[in-house]
């Protein structure tokens, strides 16, 4: 078991190589459904991959531990909330522009190839500035795009009730995660905050047992529960991947660097995998040498995701967490 005295540091790494495996098993998942019948529905790897949509849950979960134990570390306040928001826009929102404009400019080059007519509804370019498209019923660019909407309602959110999990009183925090809980399964409407909050209560809960506010007795107690709550508001397989993130949070000392270097670039490679990386499989599933070799062109869109996201990391995503990191919070004496 982890205890409340280990470094955040370490922590931290362990936290990138999940995040690391929630990007490839999101990235799989479209390379494989990309094209129907193809790689052929009854293979091995498409069965594999089709559980990869749990990424997602598994990136929730992360969302509702690491965004507290970085808040606790750099001694957050309410106060803070202009400078907290602006950090995770600069964080954020680069690379997601970025990404939008890359895909964007990948349809237009397809509509040349293809010779068919280039349009965009300006509405729905507009609405992406304030992760607006769900509520007014326009499409997303990229369509994965809906769970950076969930991910800065988390931040609205996160940035306003931190202290409810920060207090000396464990009673008050306990609370409010059970509250918090709650609104996910009276909440029916899924482009909410509140439809996923017992995956990143999940994550709560594992801030709170590295706060030292839990033992073991109670975080097995409160697991279940939450297990629970995720069954019955999404579904088994999202309640199992619920219970195993947690695991790999709270116990994976294993250190990785193939996985950590993957976590590093993990937002870009959450972002671009749709336009690059599909536009791979669509374009050659048709030629007569990929045909006959489906693993072989989901070998190579994967590889060219990869190279492509690191890429945009390089070029994007870097300076996006330099300029980031350079606005802090100020202590209290």
């Amino acid at each position: 078991m982890i205890s409340s005295s280990t470094s955040v540091s370490n922590r931290l790494h362990h936290v990138d190589a999940l995040r690391g495996l929630a990007a490839l098993s999101v990235c799989l998942f479209h390379l494989t459904t990309a094209r129907p019948g193809f790689p052929a529905d009854e293979s091995l790897l498409k069965a594999v991959c089709s559980f990869g949509y749990l990424g997602v849950d598994v990136f929730f979960i992360i969302s509702g531990f690491i965004i507290p134990v970085t808040l606790s570390k750099s001694g957050y306040r309410v106060s803070h909330f202009p400078k907290f928001l602006a950090k995770r826009l600069i964080r954020i929102d680069p690379p997601y522009f970025a990404a939008a404009g890359l895909s964007l400019l990948l349809f237009w080059l397809a509509s040349i190839y293809n010779g068919t007519p280039f349009s965009v509804q300006p509405a729905a370019l507009l609405a992406h500035i304030g992760y607006l498209n769900d509520f007014l019923g326009l499409p997303w660019l990229i369509p994965i795009f809906w769970t950076l909407a969930i991910e800065f309602q988390y931040y609205l959110f996160i940035a306003i009730c931190f202290p409810l999990l920060s207090l000396p009183d464990h009673k008050i925090s306990l609370v409010f995660c059970l509250l918090f809980l709650l609104t996910g399964l009276l909440t029916p409407y899924s482009r909410l905050l509140f439809y996923y909050a017992p995956l990143f209560a999940c994550g709560f809960l594992c801030y709170l047992k590295i706060q030292g506010k839990l033992n073991n007795a109670l975080l097995f107690l409160l697991l279940c529960l939450d297990f629970l709550a995720v069954y019955h508001k999404i579904g088994l397989a999202s309640a199992l991947a619920s219970a195993l993130a947690s695991l790999l949070i709270l116990f994976w000392f294993v250190k990785n660097d193939v996985l950590i270097f993957l976590g590093k670039i993990s937002y870009s490679i959450y972002l671009i995998h749709i336009p690059v990386g599909t536009r791979v499989v669509h374009l050659l599933s048709v030629t007569p040498f990929f045909r006959g070799h489906g693993y072989l062109l989901i070998l190579l869109a994967f590889i060219v995701t990869l190279v492509a996201s690191y890429g945009f990391y390089r070029m994007i995503e870097r300076s996006s967490i330099y300029l980031s990191q350079k606005i802090v919070y100020k202590r209290s004496p």
